[in-house]
């Protein structure tokens, strides 16, 4: 009997099992090459989503970079809004956006709020995941509880809410699925699936030619 329970137990593992995500925590640098001046809308120019879609696995949506001393964690972040109501009070409420092209189980984000705040996540197919109302602070919080397409973020009564910098589970590669979460079960390539009848098949005949030669 243990000549063919071998071969059974590999098949069904082949068959079955799922391949952990090797995702890691991952922080991107907002100060992309030839960041013009201190303030910049990123949308303005095609080139800096396409470096951040390719190096970060984000894209930016209605937000700006900036510098800024006040930013006491690097000095370099994102706004929401456009550069032209950055700060202002009189101009419609504006949300940021980050589109995570992975998509994430957690984002963390060092913030400064010149004035209360919100961060909130959704799935890729906007079910809100997680939120958090932040005061007039500089900290860090972080959002989970799902599967994290995208992000908003935006100021109370102002086009001003900051991200200075991003952490989040990607593992350097821009593909499209779910495989950079950490933990998330990835179905093995259609092959293996191929595969384990096959290797039933060679467990049982093996078994039977035992029992002749017995």
């Amino acid at each position: 009997m243990e000549n063919i329970v071998k071969p059974l137990v590999v098949a069904a593992a082949l068959a079955g099992m799922a391949v952990t995500a090797q995702g890691a925590a991952f922080t991107p640098s907002f100060d992309v090459p030839n960041f013009p001046g201190t303030q910049f809308d990123v949308e303005s120019d095609p080139a800096y989503n396409d470096y951040y879609a390719e190096n970060f696995g984000i894209t930016v949506v209605n937000a700006y970079l900036y510098k800024d001393s006040r930013d006491t964690f690097d000095g370099i972040g994102i706004a929401s809004g456009p550069v032209a109501r950055a700060g202002s009070t009189a101009a419609p409420r504006e949300f940021g956006r980050i589109n995570f092209l992975d998509t994430t189980d957690t984002v963390t984000i060092d913030y400064w709020a010149l004035e209360p705040s919100v961060y909130a996540a959704y799935s890729p197919t906007g079910a809100l995941v997680d939120s958090v109302s932040v005061p007039a602070e500089i900290s860090t919080m972080t959002l989970d509880g799902g599967i994290i397409g995208y992000i908003l973020f935006s100021a109370e009564r102002s086009a001003f809410a900051t991200i200075s910098s991003l952490t989040y589970n990607y593992d350097g590669t821009t593909d499209g699925v779910n495989d950079d979460i950490v933990d998330a079960p990835v179905p093995l390539p259609a092959g293996f699936a191929l595969l384990a009848p096959v290797l039933i098949g060679m467990g049982g005949l093996s078994y039977r030619a035992r029992r002749r030669a017995a």
